[in-house]
């Protein structure tokens, strides 16, 4: 119920967004009907909107879930230098045709644009504000720049976590958290060709921006690039069933093990009669166990921990900790081990966990060597079952 109600008044939060961009939009033709233009500025204005209509289709995908998008150094520098119902029409004109050809649905571009045009306005009055003390001069004019093009990023930020929380019904405060994770060279160079566009303008003129929006491209391209070569080595080490990690990645993350290791408990987990489950429900229900496994393990803590799938029904853990903490961890993964072995019970599904746990102190220790021990720990725990189940008998 409670999550209903936060997704609805989420809703209510994403229209206003939306009709602050229509706000916006109406606002800056007003203003250029009453004779709010310049026709310096409407020839500068269509240099920069064509700019636009090539860079905006240009995106690349965060962890987050949000977009970034070399355009953004355009939007900021109108922002910066334009009046502000320039800036709204600039970006607007640029953005409804790219998104428009894409055949993105219109309450989409609108709220696209309203997300835009609040960055615009945070950006804006920042430098109205802060702009006269310091003038076009460097190095002071870094003085007006640089907080416009903060205080534009954390109002875009927050408004891009907000639209994503809403989207994956995820909560806002775990959704900005995950900015952290979209900060990139990509993201600081944006912002830094911005810097140096605004300079040359006020030097030589809007036909300066030539060189920066090349930069811009150039960023893009590369950062296109490098995000679609960490995608390719997600897939190669990820499980395609459990999204856990796979074998491939054990393998790096053991040989990286002496240079970054942390101390920390390894477990190795194996299902008890996992073949007899195959054979009697079929694969489907068999692989759901596999996930169903994967999950509890991944749920096990709320520290950062790794969980990888290490071959058909074999699983390692690895949860970072002190030594003074072995004792909690070790009850933590018990007890949740036990929990979905009772879960599957109550199922009337023949099968369950064995483990076998260890500590690794220091960076220095084989895990080699301790993997084989809690190998050996865990095939004694299912021994241990076997002759509990011949009692029972």
């Amino acid at each position: 119920m409670r999550n209903d109600y936060n997704h609805r008044w989420k809703r209510y939060i994403l229209i206003l967004i939306a009709l602050c961009g229509i706000g916006s939009f109406l606002y800056g033709l007003i203003v250029l009907a009453r004779g709010g233009w310049e026709t310096r500025l409407l020839e500068e204005s269509l240099v920069i909107t064509l700019f636009l209509l090539v860079m905006f289709p240009k995106a690349v995908k965060l962890p987050s879930g949000t977009y970034w998008r070399p355009s953004i150094g355009l939007i900021l520098y109108v922002a910066l230098l334009f009046p502000y119902h320039y800036s709204i029409l600039i970006t607007f004109v640029g953005m409804v045709i790219s998104l428009w050809k894409k055949g993105e649905r219109w309450r989409d571009i609108w709220l696209t644009f309203g997300h835009l045009s609040l960055g615009i306005l945070a950006a804006r009055a920042t430098t109205v504000q802060w702009h006269p003390p310091f003038g076009d001069s460097f190095p002071d004019a870094l003085f007006w720049i640089i907080p416009s093009l903060a205080v534009h990023f954390l109002v875009n930020r927050f408004i891009s976590a907000f639209i994503v929380s809403y989207r994956k019904h995820q909560h806002m405060g775990k959704q900005i958290m995950l900015i952290r994770q979209d900060l990139n060279w990509g993201y600081l160079s944006t912002y830094l060709v911005t810097i140096c566009m605004v300079l040359l303008s006020q030097a030589y003129g809007v036909a300066s921006a030539i060189i920066p929006v090349l930069l811009l491209y150039a960023i893009y391209s590369s950062v296109h690039y490098f995000k679609k070569a960490s995608d390719l080595e997600q897939i190669y080490l990820t499980d395609g069933l459990t999204g856990v990690e796979n074998r491939a990645s054990w393998e790096y993350f053991k040989a990286g093990f002496p240079s970054i290791g942390e101390p920390g408990t390894v477990v190795f987990v194996d299902l008890d009669q996992f073949k007899g489950i195959n054979d009697t429900w079929g694969h489907e229900i068999g692989d759901k166990i596999l996930c169903e496994t994967a999950q509890c393990l991944k749920e096990i803590t709320a520290v950062h921990h790794r969980v990888f799938r290490f071959g058909g029904d074999e699983f390692l853990l690895y949860i970072p900790h002190e030594k003074n903490q072995v004792k909690e961890v070790r009850h933590m993964i018990q007890n949740k081990i036990q929990q979905q072995n009772q879960a599957w019970a109550e199922r009337r599904l023949d099968v369950s966990m064995s483990s076998g746990i260890g500590f690794v102190s220091t960076k220095e220790e084989k895990l080699d060597e301790l993997f084989s021990s809690i190998d050996q720990a865990m095939y004694n725990e299912k021994f241990e079952k076997k002759e509990q189940g011949k009692t029972a008998e």
